[in-house]
């Protein structure tokens, strides 16, 4: 009896600790349950917010393509920076750009700014897009459940204009012809005295350089009395066109950033617009000048870009140098060796460029050999190929036949 009463008593526990181990069995069944369905809920919700971001993100791409489709009317806004706030946030950013006409939920803004870096602004696409909890339009968006990155794509203009041809390049016209109104009305605007000239030569390809290119009203040079300092042929390409000054926005830039990456102060000036770079900081174009019989060499050639060339004294420029503004005047006995462009961007490098009052006096110094005549411009190829290579630049890409086509069309430079 007491074995028997002994017996039931066991299974009695065996039976309590049963039910507490299927108890706990039960109990971690549920929670690895529940874990797993709270997993698959977040699995799903960042799977959600994953699409949401992808389709808010490709609708930005789709708005950068609409951009750049529609690049031919653009108006581009010029901002101080990059990630300027009105562009990386959609609340600002609806409000300044334009619909890309992304639909099923997402919206979509593109819009052109050109960012300032001190010489020539660069160009951008910046786009984003978003995507809604409800319907709504870019006017009035329902809440935003996700926001792409700001798409920024780099701009740059192709080179329309058919490049670097003449000893002397004239973009807008020439002030004197212009005010003579009339084609055969004798205008002296070139050097005047019998040493001097404005000289046109050849490449080492054989290509022809002009001594003259000039935009604007013509003249003709069988008016001009006395000494013809033009030896060469000269090019007239009618009026004024956007296109040379995008090429010439399209060289300076290059030039700066060629000037940048090479730390080439000593062969590099600028001075516009109160900016200072290379040699500027501490000389004048004047200093640069070398005595006119001297050979022009990698050390003495420049390329410079200054504001109203207005030059005094004796000697010569070696390289090739950029007068931006109303007046160019190459005066005393200072002759340049290599080539001179005179624009006059009032409107800036969109437009075509004005009218420029170029200017030759002085008095041409002494008869001699062509390297020792001032108040001369001359085409010299070593001396544009020092300019350029001191930047580590090759002429040749700035040269007329060299360049591509499309007639300052806007190019895809770099997708970010």
């Amino acid at each position: 009896m007491v074995l028997e009463k002994y017996n039931l008593s066991s299974r009695g526990k065996e039976r309590g600790a049963a039910l507490i181990v299927v108890l706990v069995l039960a109990s971690v069944s549920l929670a690895v349950g529940l874990s797993s369905v709270r997993v698959s809920q977040l699995d799903e919700t960042l799977a959600g917010n994953h699409r949401a971001l992808s389709r808010a993100q490709m609708g930005a791409e789709h708005a950068a393509s609409v951009a750049f489709k529609n690049i031919s009317s653009a108006t581009f806004e010029v901002v101080d920076e990059l990630y300027h706030e009105d562009y990386i946030k959609f609340y600002r950013f609806k409000d300044v750009g334009e619909d890309g006409g992304c639909g099923d939920g997402v919206l979509c803004v593109y819009d052109y700014i050109k960012v300032k870096n001190g010489v020539a602004d660069t160009p951008y696409i910046v786009a984003m897009g978003v995507v809604q909890e409800s319907a709504g339009s870019v006017a009035s968006p329902g809440r935003v459940v996700a926001q792409s990155d700001p798409v920024f794509i780099e701009l740059y203009r192709g080179q329309g204009f058919g490049g670097l041809s003449s000893a002397l390049t004239v973009f807008g016209g020439i002030t004197t012809i212009h005010d003579a109104e009339n084609v055969n009305k004798t205008v002296q605007w070139l050097p005047d005295s019998r040493h001097a000239e404005i000289r046109g030569g050849e490449l080492s390809n054989d290509e022809l350089i002009t001594a003259l290119y000039y935009e604007g009203m013509s003249f003709n040079i069988s008016t001009i009395k006395g000494n013809n300092p033009i030896v060469g042929d000269v090019d007239h390409a009618g009026e004024a066109d956007a296109s040379s000054m995008l090429f010439l926005e399209w060289l300076i830039g290059q030039a700066v950033e060629g000037y940048n990456e090479h730390e080439l102060s000593s062969n590099f000036f600028y001075d516009v617009d109160g900016v200072k770079m290379g040699s500027a900081t501490t000389n004048e174009v004047k200093d640069l000048l070398v005595n006119n019989a001297t050979t022009c060499d990698a050390s003495n050639t420049y390329f410079a870009i200054v504001e109203n060339y207005d030059s005094t004294g004796s000697g010569k420029f070696c390289g090739v140098l950029v007068s931006l503004g109303g007046k160019a005047t190459l005066g005393g006995t200072v002759a340049i060796d290599g080539m001179f462009i005179a624009a006059n961007p009032v409107d800036g490098f969109d437009s075509p460029s004005e009218i420029v009052d170029v200017t030759f006096k002085g008095g041409g110094g002494k008869p001699g050999a062509d390297g020792e005549r001032g108040g001369s411009v001359r085409f010299v190829e070593d001396a544009v190929e020092y300019a350029f290579s001191n930047l580590g630049l090759n002429y040749w890409d700035f040269m007329s036949g060299s360049m591509g086509e499309g007639f300052g069309s806007y190019r895809l430079k770099r997708w970010q």
